[in-house]
Parts: C-alpha cells; sequence; structure tokens
C-alpha cells in the first residue's frame, strides 16, 4: 500500500487567512463546474475536489483499487460482513465513530472509534489495515459521527439534505467488496475532505435449507436418519454435525456425510418414550457457521407384545372344576412394556372377561367350573403401555360328562324253547341314562355271539345255555346281563319218497327216507313196514308187490335223543296198462292220404283186446292197421287208444299239419346318417330287402313321429328334435310280411349369433352402438342375448350402446342363446383411442411491465379418460418452467407467446396458446434531465456568485 501519500497535507487550517483562501479556491471551482456543467449536461452528479485533498476515487487507487464503480447504495441486506478500515483522516477532530443502524431505528452499534491505527497526527492510512466482523439481522445503513454532526449513507437522512456525505463504491476485480468513503464537510466554508475510507464484505455463511427425519415417528428399535440440505455460501463446506441429546442429557456429536447432495447420518434405536433433541451445525472452509432449529422427537412403540405359549390346566375339566389359563406375553427391553392381560372366555356364546394376573413371569387366569358336556372358548388379550393390543385364536374345551353305565333290558324271552327254534333275543328297551347305547354284543352260550339290539337265534342241540349281552355306551361305559336259556330236543321228522305215484303188480318200487331229517341231532335208525307182512331197514330200500291189493307202507326213524316219528302212505297195486304205438307213412304231395300201423303195441301182463283211431276230422277207425285220407289243409291230432284185457287202456298220439309253406320276406334299410338336424332330410334306402319264395309287393315306413311313407326309397324330414324308432315293414306276395327298425337322433340347430358395431375405432368416453338383431335360431327362437366387451363389463339385450372408459384394442364377444339352452358366440375387434388432454390456464394480468411477476394457473386443465402427468410452460423469452402453476417476469418489453403444453398418462398431449404484453417502465428522459441539471446549475452558479460579491465587499469595508 503506498502509505507515502499520506504525507500529503489535508489537515485543515485555523487561521482567516487560509479560510480567505479557501473561500476564493471555492468559488473559481464553483465557476469551473458550472462551465463543465454548462459544457456537458448529462452530468447529474458534482465533483467536489479540494486544491490539495484528492478525491475519494485517488485516494482508492492509492490504496491499490484502481478498477472500481460507483454504486446507487444507501442501504444494506442483513447479514454478516467483514469490515476493514483502511484510511481515516480525522484532522483535529480525531473522534470519529463509525455504526451501523438498522433502517427506522436510532440504535447505533459503533464498530470503529477513530483514529484507530491511522498514522500522522491528523489520521491516514490504517497500516496495517484494521479488520472487524459484525452480523446484523435486518437491512442497515453506516453512520459515521464526527463528532457532532452525523451522516448517513440514506443521504435523506443527512440533516443538509440533499448534500450526499457518503459514496459507494463496487470493486470491479472482486465484485463481493464494497468500498465506501464518507465525506465531512466542516464550517460556512464548505470546505471537503475525506473522513474515512472502509471496504466491506458480505461474508455469505452456510445456509441450512431443510432438515428432515425418516421415519417421522420412530419405533423403539429404529434408527434415525436425519438428512440435510445444506446450500453453502461464499465458500465451499467443510464440515457438516448432527448434535443429539437423549433426554435433556449430554449432547453427542456424529459427523454427517455427504450422499447425492444431501448430508445424512443415523440417530441409533432409542426406548420407547425417549425424547431426542438434535440440531444440524455446518461451517465452511472460512470458518463461517451455521445451526439448524431444534428438532425433537419422542420414541414410539407400534408393535403390539407377543403372546405365546398359551397353557390350560387341567386339558380335560370334570363337571364344576375351574379351569386355569396361562400366557406368557412378552415385549423388548426398549418397548413400552406389557400394560394388561386379559381372559375373554365364552359359555355359551356368552362372552366374559377376566384380567390375568402375572406369577412368576406368566399371566394366569381361571375360568369358572362348568357342568358336563359345556362347551367352553377363550383367548387372551394384551395390551402394552403404548396401547398396542395382541389377541390369540380362540381355543376351547368340553368338560367331561361323568358317564353311568347302560341299563340292559330283554324283551319276552321264553323260559324254554326246542332245538331249531328261533328265539327272538330283544333288548331295544335297553338304555343309557346319560348317553346312548351304541353296540350290542351277544354270546349265545353255545359257541355263537352276534351283535345289534334285537337278534335271531337257534339252538342246535338241548340243554342249558348261559346267554350274555354287552351294552357299550357312547363314553365307551358297558353294561352286562346274562340269563340261563333252557333248550329241549325236537323229535325226528320221518319223510319219504317213492319212484312211483301208482304201483303195479311185481312192480319194483324205491322207496328213500333220506329226506327225513332231525333240526337237533341225527336219525339213528329207519324201518319200514310195507303193509305185506314184510319189513327192512335202512335209508333207502326198494319192494314189489304181487297181489293187486291196498297196502300201508310205514317209515319210523329214531334220533340219538330216543325220540320217534312215523310217516304212512297208502298204495293202491294196480294192473299194468297196455303201450300204445303207431307208425305212419310219410304225407307224399296233395292227396292227404296216410296210412297208420298199431302192430308194435303191446300189453305187460295180458292181451290188448281193441284198437280206436281218431283222425281228428270227426273220422275214426279200429283195427290194429288203419289208412285215411285227410279232405283239407289244416291242423289235425291222431289218436290211437288200444285197451287190454283187464280194462286198461293207453293212447298215443300224432299231429298232422297240412298246408302250403311259404317263406316270409326279409326287410333290411339303410340311411343316409344316424344322427341329423332338425329339418334336414334323410334318405331310406329299403332296396337290400328281399324273399325267397317270391317278391316284395309292398314297402311301408314308419319315422315314428306319426309320419309314414311307401316305396322302396323314402325322403324324410323331421320338425322336432328327440329320438325317433323308424320301422319299415314289407310284404310279400304270399301277404308274409318282415319288419326291421332302427333308433335315429334329431338334433336341435343352434342359433347363429352375429351383431353389427356403428363404429371399429372411438375414442374413450365415445359411444358405441352394438347391434345383434341380425342373429336368428333355424328351429326356434333366441331368448338370451349376452355381451363381453372385453373390459370385464357385460350386459344382456338385442341392442346395446357402451362407452370405454380407456384406450385400447377390444374383443367384443357376443353369445346368444335359444330356447333349447343352445347357444354360438362371435367376436369381433374393438379399437379404442385415447382422448388427448386439454390445456387451459389462467393468468393474473394480460398486460404487464417489465420484470412484473404474472401468476400462471393450469389447474383447470383436464384429461377425460386419465391423468395429466405434466405440465410444460414456454414463455416465449427462451425461459420455460413446470407444474400446474407457476409464476415468471420478463426482463424485455415486447408482444409474447406463452404456451402451455399438457401431456396424459397415454403420452397424448395438447397445447394452449396465449398472447402477453410487456411494456416499458417508466424513466425521464436524459434529455429532460439534462433541462433539469442545467437550470440547477444556472441558479447554483447565480447564488454562489452574489454571495462571492456580498463577502468581497464585506471585506473591502
Amino acid at each position: 500500500m503506498p502509505y507515502y501519500l499520506a504525507e500529503i497535507r489535508f489537515n485543515k487550517s485555523r487561521t482567516k487567512r487560509k479560510k480567505k483562501k479557501k473561500n476564493l479556491i471555492s468559488f473559481i471551482v464553483t465557476l469551473i463546474v458550472i462551465f463543465l456543467l454548462i459544457s456537458a449536461p448529462v452530468t447529474l452528479f458534482s465533483a467536489t475536489v479540494t486544491a490539495t485533498e484528492p478525491p475519494l476515487e485517488s485516494a482508492l487507487n492509492n490504496l491499490g483499487f484502481t478498477n472500481i464503480a460507483l454504486e446507487d447504495i444507501e442501504t444494506f441486506p442483513s447479514g454478516m460482513y467483514n469490515i476493514t478500515l483502511m484510511a481515516e483522516f480525522a484532522g483535529y477532530r480525531n473522534q470519529n465513530v463509525l455504526s451501523y443502524y438498522m433502517l427506522n431505528t436510532s440504535d447505533f452499534q459503533s464498530i470503529f472509534s477513530g483514529p484507530e491505527g491511522a498514522t500522522g497526527d491528523d489520521g491516514g492510512y490504517v497500516d496495517p489495515p484494521l479488520s472487524k466482523i459484525f452480523a446484523v439481522d435486518n437491512q442497515f445503513g453506516i453512520s459515521l459521527l464526527s463528532p457532532d454532526d452525523r451522516y448517513y449513507t440514506q443521504h435523506k437522512l443527512n440533516g443538509d439534505y440533499p448534500e450526499q456525505h457518503a459514496k459507494v463504491f463496487k470493486n470491479l476485480d472482486n465484485p463481493d467488496i464494497l468500498l465506501i468513503g464518507f465525506e465531512n464537510k466542516y464550517g460556512e466554508y464548505d470546505r471537503d475532505y475525506n473522513d474515512m475510507i472502509f471496504s466491506m464484505l458480505h461474508l455469505c455463511p452456510p445456509e441450512i435449507d431443510n432438515v428432515i427425519r425418516t421415519p417421522e415417528t420412530p419405533n423403539y428399535n429404529q434408527l434415525v436418519t436425519v438428512t440435510a440440505q445444506v446450500i453453502k455460501g461464499r465458500s465451499n463446506i467443510e464440515s457438516v454435525l448432527l448434535k443429539y441429546q437423549v433426554n435433556q442429557g449430554s449432547w453427542i456429536n456424529i459427523s454427517m456425510s455427504l450422499d447425492n447432495g444431501f448430508y445424512t447420518t443415523d440417530i441409533p434405536a432409542q426406548p420407547f418414550n425417549t425424547t431426542v433433541n438434535y440440531k444440524v451445525y455446518i461451517s465452511d472452509i472460512q470458518g463461517l457457521t451455521n445451526v439448524s432449529a431444534l428438532y425433537s422427537y419422542t420414541v414410539g412403540d407400534f408393535v403390539p407384545p407377543t403372546v405365546s405359549i398359551i397353557d390350560q390346566v387341567p386339558n380335560q375339566p370334570e363337571p364344576n372344576e375351574t379351569v386355569i389359563v396361562s400366557a406368557k406375553v412378552t415385549e423388548p427391553v426398549d418397548a413400552s412394556g406389557v400394560k394388561d392381560v386379559t381372559l375373554s372366555y365364552a359359555i355359551n356364546a356368552v362372552w366374559s372377561s377376566v384380567k390375568m394376573t402375572l406369577q412368576s413371569g406368566v399371566w394366569k387366569a381361571t375360568i369358572p367350573g362348568q357342568s358336563g358336556g359345556v362347551n367352553v372358548q377363550y383367548f387372551v388379550k394384551a395390551f402394552d403401555n403404548a396401547e398396542n393390543i395382541a389377541k390369540t385364536s380362540s381355543s376351547s374345551y368340553t368338560t367331561l360328562i361323568l358317564n353311568r353305565s347302560p341299563i340292559i333290558v330283554l324283551m319276552n324271552l321264553p323260559s324254554v324253547v326246542f332245538t331249531g327254534e328261533d328265539v327272538d333275543f330283544d333288548a331295544s328297551t335297553s338304555y343309557d341314562p346319560d348317553g346312548i347305547i351304541i353296540s350290542y354284543l351277544w354270546d349265545f352260550g353255545d359257541g355263537n355271539t352276534s351283535s345289534g339290539a334285537t337278534v335271531i337265534h337257534s339252538y342246535l342241540e338241548d340243554g342249558e345255555y348261559m346267554v350274555s349281552l354287552r351294552a357299550i355306551d357312547n363314553e365307551g361305559f358297558v353294561g352286562n346281563k346274562v340269563v340261563i336259556q333252557v333248550v329241549k330236543n325236537r323229535d325226528p321228522v320221518a319223510v319219504f319218497t317213492e319212484t312211483a305215484a301208482f304201483v303195479e303188480k311185481e312192480q319194483t318200487l324205491t322207496f328213500d327216507a333220506s329226506p327225513s331229517y332231525d333240526v337237533d341231532g341225527t336219525i339213528i335208525s329207519y324201518l319200514w313196514d310195507f303193509g305185506d307182512g314184510t319189513s327192512t331197514t335202512g335209508i333207502s330200500v326198494s319192494h314189489s308187490y304181487s297181489q293187486r291189493e291196498l297196502f300201508q307202507i310205514k317209515l319210523t326213524i329214531t334220533d340219538n335223543d330216543g325220540a320217534t316219528d312215523t310217516a304212512i302212505e297208502t298204495k293202491n297195486v294196480w294192473n299194468k296198462s297196455p303201450v300204445a304205438i303207431f307208425t305212419e307213412t310219410v304225407d307224399t304231395g296233395n292227396d292227404r292220404m296216410i296210412a297208420f300201423d298199431s302192430t308194435e303195441s303191446y300189453d305187460p301182463d295180458g292181451a290188448i283186446v281193441s284198437y280206436l283211431w281218431d283222425f281228428g276230422d270227426a273220422n275214426m277207425a279200429t283195427g290194429v292197421t288203419a289208412t285215411h285220407v285227410f279232405d283239407n289243409y289244416g291242423l289235425y291230432v291222431v289218436t290211437l287208444t288200444v285197451t287190454d284185457n283187464n280194462g286198461a287202456s293207453d293212447s298215443a298220439y300224432s299231429t298232422k299239419n297240412f298246408h302250403f309253406i311259404n317263406i316270409p320276406p326279409v326287410a333290411s334299410f339303410i340311411d343316409s346318417a344316424e344322427t341329423f338336424n332338425i329339418r334336414e332330410e334323410i334318405s331310406f334306402d329299403a332296396s337290400n330287402s328281399y324273399d325267397i319264395d317270391g317278391k316284395i309287393v309292398s314297402y311301408l315306413w314308419d319315422f315314428g313321429d306319426g309320419n309314414t311313407a311307401t316305396g322302396v326309397i323314402a325322403k324324410h324330414t323331421f320338425a322336432q328334435d328327440g329320438t325317433y324308432v323308424v320301422t319299415l315293414t314289407v310284404t310279400d306276395n304270399n301277404d308274409a310280411t318282415d319288419s326291421i327298425s332302427a333308433i335315429k337322433t334329431v338334433k336341435s340347430l343352434s342359433p347363429v349369433a352375429l351383431f353389427t358395431q356403428s363404429t371399429k375405432i372411438v375414442s374413450s368416453g365415445e359411444s358405441v352402438h352394438f347391434d345383434a338383431s341380425a342373429s336368428y335360431d333355424l328351429d326356434g327362437t333366441i331368448v338370451s342375448y349376452l355381451w363381453d366387451f372385453g373390459d370385464r363389463n357385460t350386459t344382456t339385450g338385442v341392442m346395446v350402446d357402451y362407452e370405454y372408459e380407456d384406450n385400447g384394442e377390444y374383443t367384443v364377444t357376443l353369445i346368444v342363446i335359444d330356447d333349447n339352452d343352445l347357444s354360438s358366440s362371435v367376436t369381433a375387434t374393438q379399437t379404442v383411442m385415447n382422448t388427448a388432454p386439454v390445456a387451459a390456464f389462467t393468468a393474473n394480468a394480460t398486460t404487464v411491465i417489465q420484470n412484473e411477476m404474472i401468476h400462471f394457473d393450469a389447474s383447470e386443465s383436464y384429461d377425460s379418460d386419465g391423468t395429466i402427468v405434466s405440465y410444460l410452460w414456454e414463455f416465449g423469452d427462451g425461459n420455460t418452467a413446470t407444474g400446474v402453476t407457476t409464476d415468471h417476469a420478463y426482463n424485455e418489453e415486447g408482444e409474447y407467446i406463452v404456451i402451455l403444453t399438457v401431456k396424459d398418462n397415454d403420452g397424448d398431449s395438447s397445447i394452449e396458446v396465449v398472447n402477453k404484453v410487456v411494456e416499458a417502465e417508466v424513466v425521464l428522459q436524459l434529455g429532460f434531465l439534462s433541462v433539469i441539471g442545467l437550470g440547477i446549475t444556472t441558479l447554483t452558479a447565480t447564488l454562489l456568485y452574489g454571495l462571492f460579491i456580498k463577502r468581497k465587499k464585506k471585506t473591502e469595508d
């Protein structure tokens, strides 16, 4: 710094001579200024220069600030500032005080009280320069107290306003530095000189823009992530620190790390109901710091308790026995803790609750005892101190029923029965006092058993038997009963058969007693008495009689118990009948003559005395042989009757059928189908039918639906669906017939689905007309029309109108159903185009001036079939913005086209265009200002000249 300039004499003189000299110099300078103003009328500011003192610009140049510019600055924004005192020319008034003040106040805060560090008796350049830092919360100004008069950077506050005592320059080499100089006018002679020169730098410390935490209200087991958005000031960030405090304890420091433009760190998890306070501190490399507001949160508990190990004692309670329910309820040590546990239980669907008590770490409660068979449901509900609730699933038990054994009752049991006799054992009136009998087990004492409430049993052997019944109820309890059953022996039954019902002399008969039986034992002897004085033994015997007489045959049997039975049958011994036998010649043709011969007939015990022929046509003959002619065709029975010498007779028969033998025809047909549709013509062909010994003269068709036809080939159409039996009957020339049938199935016709659509391509929300009236059913009527539009919506009806809500390609399906419940379907493609959004916006002004803010609002934009996903604003001056609303100001006058482009969720867009007119700010023209300046200058020069003449005259006087 060229401090040698401090030798320049800027000190004020106290002598009158110097005052006169200064007045003369001031007058000369004034004339020069008037000349300069007249020659350059556009100049609005005058430069005050003394003959002996350099201007502020020169002093600043001497301090090394050579690239500066005068600024129209009177006040300064709030913030932190570094102020450096570089020169102070106090003169004999060396108590200058530099202060700052907040606007509209008189609260002056001293910065420098001079001279501070200035060289020379009257001050000068400060070596080294003296720096201080101060901070102001509001807009402020700088004031110089020197020391009787106070001057301001706000010129209007000066006592001699419009005089200006402060100048503010910008250091163009470092635009952040302002260079400020104060000038002090002294006395009535208007001598100006520099009092104080200093620089001021707005430090701009870093800022904390936003601090958030995640989660906002943490659970006791959750870390809390604190994220801070930091904006650097003039210098880079050096450190970001999080300080937190737990329950008013000591503050703990954690460094925050930069991640994707944000500073983050984690506060460890804390117990429930802990209060955590925290702040964010930042500092830059110049040592400037900032701190956030104080943030706090209280740790919550959002997790219900854990209920486990549900236990019930006893597991199967008896009637009126209380049940203790136990539950283990736990929470982590940092949680809010278990507050209360309740047991809810239901008796016959009526719920009650009881508080559980903590015993040795287990919560317990008692359910009162219940009567047998009562079902009890219960569950446990646990509450913690954060009002979280845990509830178990329902459990249940049923109290035991103390069972009584079944009571056995036997109905109508006979005391004595016989072997083989069916005995009804009936226990159906048995009962169980407290349940039901589910099984009956019988033991009859003879090695046989059975089950059931009623059973039938018979004994094979006589004797006394112990009968026991075991009844079991639904709880497994058993009732027993034992009775004695007396069984007596049954007599045997004598039965025999014989080989002939009628007996002839000397005819050997066989008698068989094997059908005889003894139900409860065995037959040990068979005694036969034939009634002719002879007898024998054995099961099967043979005997013959020599005389024609009536005999009584007896069979007596004895069983192993000595019981007997006798069977008796009477036999009449007859004469042996003769045997009639005849032969005949074969019919040789149309004469119908046959010869009959009975010479083979015989009589076993005598002689045949007569032969009688009956030819069946009312003609008779006698003799061993006979010949007969049958007059007519027909069926005849020829009978030969022979009689022996004892009057016994026998007959022989032969049937004769005299007729012309015709072979019937054979019916056969084929058809064109086994299964066919209604109204489909079917061809039936009987040409494969035939007649071996003649010809077929007629073909009759019966179609089973009430219709018939004739002819070898027939065609038929069935009007209704169903199953039909088609029968063909053929008749030959001898009236012989044959028939054949076949089953035919006739199916109903399905309806035909057809529809039209008013258009194949529509926009979403646009109605489409679907018409199915062209659908038809050949054999019935369509009863139902079902539409599926492919977007999960359906409807019914012949004609429908439908609107699709969203774009896409949809498959429209029509299903028609007829009155036979048959259906068919048809599909078509419907293309639905997206409906573009509608852009619309409002602005709070149509015509504005430069830099006037306009508010744009696009909230009236809409998308009828979706959502608007983006808003793009183009303001016509090269600037753009996004969002539903935005603000914009134009720097230049002119007419601008504002374009709003909205895009929906399907990628379609639309625009809204509006013109905006921007007018220029109102500024006084340079020529007008020049005239004003010239007038002021002329007036000032005139006044100064008059004052000068007046003072000169006074001096001369």
